[in-house]
């Protein structure tokens, strides 16, 4: 048996509602859990006390205004080629927004070698260390709080900068390279919340259809008259008397 015109539409309106439905169900928004970035800069600067010297500004990508940062690194090669120093490896991201600082204390005249720092932030572990050994203490100084960045205008910078201290120290800063791992704070929708949401979306759009045909169908139906001396409901076809008592109808 064939579909009526309209149930016939109805079903085609059905039928491009669910299709819709699917589309969203197979391509929800998500970002890429992790990204990185690793940079190589030169310090190239000789400090005497208290001084202190940068790496040339890093710009950072990112995809989000907002990112949480996963993990940082960074390794500079360094040369006391004074008496005993104290130094420092700042790694700063955003104009100063986070500073995570490496200190290397005491650290033996004439040394020379590569200082580490590490930090991961999930695990709320860090390390310092000098490579070969050449200080007598080391130390992270980092705000976990401080683990989101604004990223305005696409990205961030960041760079990378040493201190020294001591009596008339001489300390060489040379190659520096880090890292930067980190993940979008901006949490992508859920897919279940995607699958209710567009469910609930579907039931609606077929409600409304439903409707929309119903009163169409009311609206081309012809009414039914009412006879006013018993109250019977005539069919469309008795037009001029009441199929029941023979009462006059009156016109529609």
């Amino acid at each position: 048996m064939p579909l009526r015109p309209g149930l016939a539409r109805l079903s085609t309106e059905l039928l491009l509602v669910l299709l819709l439905q699917l589309l969203v169900f197979q391509s929800p928004v998500a970002f890429s859990p992790l990204d990185s970035v690793a940079q190589n800069v030169a310090i190239n600067a000789t400090l005497s006390n208290l001084d202190l010297a940068s790496s040339q500004t890093s710009f950072v990508p990112t995809r989000t205004p907002v990112i949480r940062l996963d993990w940082l690194w960074v390794s500079c090669g360094i040369h006391n080629r004074g008496p005993v120093a104290s130094i420092r490896v700042y790694l700063s991201l955003a104009s100063d927004s986070v500073v995570v600082y490496f200190e290397f204390v005491s650290v033996y005249g004439g040394w020379r070698g590569v200082a580490h720092g590490r930090v991961d932030y999930p695990t709320r572990s860090f390390t310092a260390n000098l490579d070969p050994p050449g200080a007598s203490r080391t130390g992270v100084s980092v705000h976990y709080a401080d683990d989101l960045v604004t990223a305005a205008g696409g990205g961030f910078n960041s760079v990378v900068r040493i201190w020294a201290e001591g009596s008339g120290i001489r300390v060489y800063a040379g190659e520096c390279q880090y890292g930067i791992g980190f993940e979008s704070a901006e949490t992508s929708p859920d897919y279940q919340l995607i699958v209710i949401a567009s469910i609930g979306v579907a039931l609606l759009c077929i409600a409304a259809l439903v409707i929309m045909f119903i009163r169409r169908t009311r609206a081309v139906r012809p009414s039914m008259r009412v006879c006013r001396h018993c109250g019977f409901n005539n069919p469309p076809y008795a037009t001029s008397f009441c199929i029941k008592c023979g009462w006059p109808l009156e016109a529609p």
